[in-house]
């Protein structure tokens, strides 16, 4: 069994189910996931970004239009609520994902009121008719948007005097330093003759293993001996891994997730199993296309010095400062 680190673990709580070309965004969404760092937070941004976002909300007027731009499943306009249950502030929250932010059904009506979901919308695509916005945000999504285009289009959205307010993945920030790493063992994982594939070989084993002639036939079938014998090395090159590369979590929910599989095939049949794993198979996709969008769209202080000069140019002068938690860089804090 592969060792398990006491995190949250990231598979339970990135659960999709994609198809062949699905955005693997609407299916993290579906999931019921509140934001993109569903393993490192029980519920909301907490420390640090939760009380960066409570400060930057109650400093805002008590009827402030806010638009949330790549917005998830709405922690910011969660956190708008939670900080400001008296005010009328009013949050419209985009994304080009489809969403699915379940926690709003808990609102009173008045509460409700104050936040509008637009899924399958680009920030790109925002024009000047759209606001304007006493306030525009972002957590961990707009750098996943074309630059350019933003910059031309968001003076547009704000009101004289508009606030701006983005958190952004920085390029050594220790969630894209994991991401990586996770993203390593993905690799490691779904490779040709690799763990996930091995596990869909050994399900028809599994199965023949639960009548007495299938284990007959097992005892001497060298193809059988030869995957069982492959699987129990990857399982202890996995292992080997975890003590190597800091995020260890997605071996062991990859093992979990076979085990079941395997229990399946034994006592219920192949299909199932099979089912499972193909479930779990895209699953992993999905979460190494995300991984690969983050680190694509993490941004270095240079980077960030190109994008505020260009709003520079028209007329917003931005600030920039790096977000810790403790000794972990989260990111950049943007604002004007």
């Amino acid at each position: 069994m592969v060792t398990r680190s006491p995190q949250q673990n990231t598979l339970a709580s990135t659960e999709n189910h994609p198809g062949h070309g699905a955005n693997p965004w609407s299916t993290y969404w579906a999931s019921g996931a509140l934001h993109s760092c569903a393993g490192s937070y029980d519920h909301n941004y907490g420390e640090a970004l939760g009380q960066l976002w409570v400060r930057f909300f109650q400093s805002l007027p008590k009827d402030a239009q806010i638009l949330d731009l790549a917005c998830g499943n709405g922690p910011l306009a969660a956190l708008m609520l939670d900080s400001t249950p008296d005010s009328g502030q009013h949050c419209t929250c985009i994304d080009q994902a489809d969403l699915h932010p379940s926690w709003i059904a808990e609102l009173s009506e008045p509460q409700r009121a104050r936040i509008q979901f637009r899924p399958k919308m680009a920030m790109e695509q925002l024009s000047a008719a759209d606001g304007p916005f006493d306030a525009v945000i972002s957590q961990y999504g707009i750098e996943y948007g074309n630059w350019t285009l933003i910059t031309e289009r968001l003076p547009s959205l704000l009101k004289p005097k508009g606030r701006i307010q983005f958190v952004c993945h920085a390029a050594a920030s220790a969630i894209v330093s994991a991401g990586e790493a996770e993203r390593e063992h993905l690799d490691w994982a779904l490779k040709p003759l690799g763990l996930v594939e091995t596990a869909k070989a050994m399900l028809p084993l599994m199965a023949l293993a639960s009548t007495e002639a299938g284990r007959t036939t097992l005892t001497t079938s060298s193809s059988a001996h030869e995957i069982r014998s492959r699987y129990d090395q990857l399982l202890s090159e996995a292992n080997n891994r975890v003590l190597r590369l800091p995020v260890g979590d997605v071996l062991g929910e990859i093992d979990q997730h076979c085990t079941n599989a395997f229990k399946t095939a034994l006592n219920e049949g192949l299909s199932g199993a099979q089912h499972q794993l193909e479930a779990l198979h895209n699953q992993l996709i999905a979460s190494r296309v995300r991984l690969t969008q983050l680190s694509a769209a993490a941004l270095s202080e240079e980077r960030i010095k190109e994008i505020s000069a260009a709003f520079h140019a028209r007329g917003i002068l931005l600030s920039y400062q790096p977000v810790w938690e403790q000794d972990r860089l989260l990111g950049w804090q943007i604002t004007n």
